[in-house]
């Protein structure tokens, strides 16, 4: 048997990614509340430049984003659907999470994500975490966005560099134990 050819891995966010302040104030009042369906928390502009990440580096998506605590998976691509995505999310990090208003540090979730995937015989070749939290422990693994503007074509294009291995480093550098 062949053993899986090494792809890269996108960690990303869902807040602050594809979703923004300046697309929300796009967007019309809901009379429920404030609250807006689920599927209009995606902003396609956003979701297109996924695709365009996920066309230009054949990257798998995992989810870090505390949306996979309350939805699952096919839910989650239904909402990103919606918005014009056009892959299948490869999955969710695991929830470290030490109780219910304490979230698992993100960067831990990734490692012990990045360490199954290592057990099971799947190689990662690169990874870059997207995400609009400056989340020191990840290093130069995270391109930053910002909740006003979500992901933007410069944090895309930025994205497309790492994981093609224009700039960043090698995900083995990253430290799984």
């Amino acid at each position: 048997m062949t053993p899986p050819k090494a792809s890269p891995v996108l960690f990303t966010d869902i807040d602050g990614v594809y979703n923004s302040d300046s697309y929300y104030r796009k967007l019309p009042p809901k009379t429920y509340l404030g609250v807006r369906p689920d599927p209009e928390h995606f902003d396609p502009r956003a979701v297109s430049l996924l695709n365009k990440v996920v066309e230009a580096t054949g990257c798998r998506v995992v989810v870090t984003s505390n949306w996979r605590l309350h939805h699952t998976r096919a839910t989650l691509n239904k909402f990103l659907a919606h918005a014009g995505w056009q892959g299948t999310l490869y999955g969710v990090t695991p929830d470290l999470s030490r109780g219910w208003f304490e979230h698992g540090p993100r960067h831990e979730e990734i490692k012990a994500w990045l360490r199954t995937e290592a057990k099971r015989g799947v190689p990662v070749s690169r990874w870059v975490a997207l995400d609009d939290k400056p989340i020191q422990e990840l290093g130069e693994s995270l391109v930053l966005t910002t909740k006003e503007d979500g992901l933007t074509e410069a944090k895309a294009q930025e994205v497309i560099a790492r994981l093609s291995g224009v700039v960043g480093k090698l995900c083995s550098s990253y430290p799984t134990g």
